[in-house]
């Protein structure tokens, strides 16, 4: 394995360092979230200071090309603070099951309420956003 696993790419997605033992999430901000909210575009957190990441989804129906859904990280700290990651970003299953697989060896604790995980394991689509919507229909996970 790698010292580094990039899910996503370095402008919109994370990267997993092993041998800083860090977790950086890379933010796409607008021109106006730049230049005007001074929004932050990389955070690196020390695996120290993750307290836990639930794994969730979010849906959207598009109407006439139907439900499309996402799945959405949220790393919470032990300062108090909450990130979103994941999301929007183009990174396959393997890609996320790798950092999944990096983060739990390094002793990051997940919650996955709805069983995500297994679901992506056991499921052949390399899409994950495919499998989440696969979920949604058979109502295996509810709508959001």
């Amino acid at each position: 394995m790698e010292n580094t696993i990039t899910v996503g790419t370095k402008k919109d997605g994370y990267m997993i360092d092993l041998e800083e033992k860090s977790l950086t999430i890379n933010f796409f901000n607008s021109f106006y979230e730049n230049v005007f909210q001074k929004k932050e575009k990389h955070i690196k957190i020390p695996f120290l200071d993750i307290k836990h990441i639930d794994i969730t989804y979010t849906t959207s129906d598009k109407t006439i090309w139907g439900i499309n859904s996402e799945l959405v990280l949220v790393v919470y700290l032990t300062s108090g603070k909450k990130y979103f990651m994941h999301g929007n970003i183009d990174a396959s299953k393997q890609d996320f099951l790798e950092a999944y697989e990096a983060l739990k060896n390094e002793g990051i604790v997940f919650i996955d309420k709805y069983n995500i995980i297994n679901h992506l394991y056991n499921n052949d689509s390399k899409r994950i956003d495919y499998i989440l919507v696969e979920l949604i229909k058979k109502k295996v996970l509810p709508m959001s």
